[in-house]
């Protein structure tokens, strides 16, 4: 039986990046349509046709530290600790199983702004396909 309130946990390249998140999809197809001159209606190649399509990946996390300080320090460090520029494997993970999603790549990350110890940073990961 799946429980609702399962601890998440989610790592880029065996880093645990906080201590309670949830994921969201996006995908995005690879369609080109191209307007015919003079005539009526669109010419659609779909992703059938030219391969490919990008799953955009969003990491809702919640981080905790002891102080104010620790936390932002901690959020100013993810740059040299997650190596941005890499592909890496993300790996969701509950108490009821795991998904590894292979060859991510970190879009980018941001700190929401509440002035407190406990802070949401929301992470983009794009996975070809």
């Amino acid at each position: 039986m799946s429980s609702v309130n399962a601890p998440k946990r989610v790592t880029w390249k065996s880093i645990a990046l906080c201590d309670y998140a949830y994921v969201q999809f996006d995908y995005t197809a690879n369609n080109s349509v191209r307007v015919i001159p003079r005539a009526k209606g669109v010419k659609i190649r779909s992703t059938e046709d030219m391969g490919g399509g990008i799953l955009n990946i969003t990491v809702n996390a919640l981080l905790a530290k002891d102080s104010r300080t620790a936390l932002e320090t901690y959020v100013a460090g993810l740059d040299a600790l997650l190596t941005n520029n890499a592909e890496g494997s993300l790996v969701i993970s509950d108490t009821n199983g795991s998904v590894t999603l292979t060859n991510c790549y970190l879009e980018s990350y941001a700190q929401s702004g509440e002035d407190l110890k406990i802070n949401q940073v929301t992470f983009k990961f794009i996975k070809s396909l």
